[in-house]
């Protein structure tokens, strides 16, 4: 059960367009207000940390990992 409501674009979004939204609009995300976002680790958990925007998805994945 999610604690509280979410939103879901009605139609798929790509980072160009979100990132030109962001130029024309001077949005900042949820994470960037809070300065916590969330990420999926490799085993499929939730981890929650400062570094996580929709820029920067995976700060904490190791660059080996990326290497694989």
């Amino acid at each position: 059960r999610l604690p509280h409501p979410y939103y879901l674009a009605e139609c798929p979004v790509t980072v160009e367009q979100l990132r030109g939204f962001v130029a024309l609009t001077h949005y900042h995300s949820e994470a960037e207000r809070s300065q916590m976002g969330t990420t999926l680790d490799l085993e499929g958990k939730w981890i929650a940390h400062a570094r996580a925007t929709w820029e920067n998805p995976l700060p904490l994945l190791d660059s080996t990992v990326m290497q694989e």
